[in-house]
């Protein structure tokens, strides 16, 4: 009798065990992910295609719709044809080799300085303003300076 009392306590005991081990692995696998830009190339037709593409591409990666959904940070649909995701070593080097993906990086983060842009391009802070002309332009300086 009390043979059966040492075993059955143990057995919840296991399992207690072997769910804190799978959470301690599934914590360290998500650790080793980044951030990564992967570049598609230029400027995709429209945004909805654009969205959809970079779904397919994470799905030829991922285990399913929702994990695809949950690795993907942004997708650049406006001047370059690109997504930010976040992937691990392995999965990121599966993407570059993909017909459709010119390259895949880390995504590395900087800190920009934008002071008296206005001032910058000689326009007054009293300029007539026309937003219909002013939507959907790009402007950027990169000062690397050298």
């Amino acid at each position: 009798m009390s043979r059966k009392k040492l075993i059955i306590p143990s057995i919840p005991l296991a399992n207690v065990l072997i769910f804190i081990l799978l959470g301690f692995v599934a914590a360290t696998e998500d650790e080793q992910k980044e951030f990564y830009i992967v570049y598609l190339g230029d400027q995709p037709v429209d945004n909805v295609s654009a969205v959809k593409t970079h779904m397919d591409v994470l799905l030829s990666i991922k285990r399913s719709d929702v994990e695809a959904r949950e690795s993907i940070i942004y997708s650049y649909t406006k001047i370059f044809n690109a997504f930010a995701a976040k992937l691990s070593k392995a999965e990121a080097s599966k993407l570059s080799r993909r017909e459709e993906v010119l390259s895949v990086f880390p995504n590395r983060y900087h800190k920009l300085h934008t002071t008296k842009s206005w001032d910058f391009i000689g326009l007054p802070n009293t300029a007539k303003r026309n937003l219909k002309m002013e939507r959907n332009i790009v402007v950027g300086l990169l000062d690397t300076g050298f």
